[in-house]
């Protein structure tokens, strides 16, 4: 697992978050549980968005993304990212995130659990076999990240 703190520059992470404020944003989209709808944000409007940070791993290819927004009480499911061929995971957290806020990533390996609180700016890649998931934030906030898969 690395984590990466300021993954983007300032303009790049800028354009991103402008990317994110349209009103793109739809709830219902399932990852891996039916009974744990979350927020997601248009494929397509997303896409330059996942480019960006695709960009920043040389030698992989981008095969997949998605954006997702959790809020209150609304934690994702527990999935991996391995099918499609996917091999390294990817979650990138564009905004400002308070470790009160909850809303961590919770990634189970073989010696146990990496949590991880969510950071402005904030890259976290990792074996696309690994079981994860986000727990929800215990605030009115929209925790958002971005997850791409990589080959």
């Amino acid at each position: 697992m690395q984590i990466q703190r300021n993954l983007l520059s300032r303009d790049e992470l800028i354009k991103v978050q402008q990317i994110l404020k349209k009103s793109c944003w739809g709830f219902g989209y399932i990852s891996s549980d039916i009974e744990k709808p979350i927020w997601n944000f248009d494929k397509e409007e997303g896409r330059e968005a996942a480019e960006i940070i695709a960009s920043k791993f040389a030698g992989k290819k981008l095969i997949n993304w998605h954006i997702n927004g959790q809020t209150y009480q609304l934690s994702g499911a527990l999935h991996d990212d391995s099918a499609d061929g996917c091999e390294v995971a990817v979650v990138f957290f564009p905004n400002d995130w308070s470790f009160d806020w909850g809303g961590r990533l919770h990634v189970f390996n073989d010696v146990g659990v990496m949590t991880i609180t969510p950071e402005k700016n904030l890259c976290v890649s990792f074996d696309s076999r690994l079981k994860h998931y986000a727990e929800a934030p215990v605030v009115n906030k929209l925790r958002i990240s971005i997850g791409l898969k990589l080959k």
